[in-house]
């Protein structure tokens, strides 16, 4: 796990317009297509994903307060919940329709409506979708994120959105926490102000989200033998998350240990991303076919055009 995450940073250092987050995916990736794992390093890589990714999130709370939440303005919270409700939905109704699984489905619907591969890893856990799924929600994002950076900037730019506007659009569409900063940076400093606030908005209707799929879970399992455990209402690393926020509200926290807390963080879900990486198996991803990548595609059109024709008509 710590020589994924060290090769994960070399790539990105190198390699500058590849986040942290996908270069530890593609990493995690070549390790078990490669055949690097091992019986020593395969619990690790397991521990990561799981564990040390949840820690990451819980940190992750630490990076905004409610009082910039609040800050954003009513016409930007409701582009921005409105673009997380319609995506999620919409994007498990497609799946229906398109017929990939219904674990493929929930898994791509949350990847995409709120955080990437922070919110298929939180959602994993709750409705207990099996690696292949989780592989291809994972394949999805880092791949339609990563063109994201390519063309939203461009778009923006080409649909006359203001700074202010290309912002709550990248952070309100674009995938990856990474991802969207990535996008926003080559945009300027007004558009990457912007762009970050929302986006971390956006990762706080994760608690939500996963407390809803798991009251679904709970009902859906009424039939289910007495002692099957049923998952939590709000899991503890959501909780966790929500804590930190309310501990960054009080603005007690002092800079040099929110610099040190945010880069524990960042190396926790890099840490993680190389764990899930590593669930990724080609030969799987193959026998998936065309559907999957199709969902994805979908996926990508309904976030982007639903938080852009929100923009115009609330923002």
């Amino acid at each position: 796990m710590f020589l994924g995450v060290c090769a994960a940073a070399a790539l990105h250092h190198w390699m500058n317009a590849v986040s942290l987050m996908v270069a530890a995916v593609a990493v995690g990736a070549l390790i078990s297509n490669a055949g690097l794992s091992t019986n020593v390093s395969g619990p690790g890589l397991r521990f990561a994903s799981k564990t040390v990714l949840r820690f990451g999130i819980v940190l992750l709370g630490l990076r905004l307060s409610f009082g910039d939440v609040a800050g954003l303005g009513v016409a930007t919270l409701l582009v921005i919940v409105t673009t997380v409700a319609v995506t999620f939905f919409a994007v498990q109704f497609i799946g229906r329709k398109v017929g990939v699984t219904p674990g493929l489905s929930v898994l791509v619907a949350s990847g995409f409506s709120i955080c990437g591969n922070s919110a298929i890893a939180s959602v994993q856990g709750v409705v207990q979708a099996d690696d292949e799924d989780v592989a291809a929600a994972i394949g999805l994002v880092t791949l339609c994120g990563t063109l994201a950076i390519l063309v939203v900037p461009s778009l923006g730019a080409a649909l006359g959105l203001s700074d202010v506007e290309l912002g709550v659009w990248a952070g309100a569409s674009v995938q990856d926490t990474a991802q969207v900063i990535a996008v926003a940076s080559a945009a300027g400093p007004a558009v990457l102000a912007v762009a970050t606030a929302v986006k971390l908005t956006r990762v706080v209707l994760l608690a939500p989200i996963v407390a809803g799929i798991a009251v679904w879970r709970r009902r859906s399992q009424v039939d289910a033998c007495a002692g099957e455990r049923s998952p939590a209402v709000l899991p503890a690393f959501v909780v966790g998350f929500l804590v930190m926020m309310a501990i960054r509200s009080t603005r007690l926290v002092p800079d040099n240990l929110m610099d040190l807390t945010q880069a524990v963080q960042r190396y926790a879900l890099a840490a993680g991303a190389v764990g899930l990486g590593s669930s990724v198996r080609v030969a799987a991803l193959r026998r998936l076919g065309a559907k999957p990548l199709v969902l994805g595609v979908v996926a990508w059109a309904v976030v982007g055009g639903v938080s852009l024709l929100c923009i115009r008509l609330i923002g």
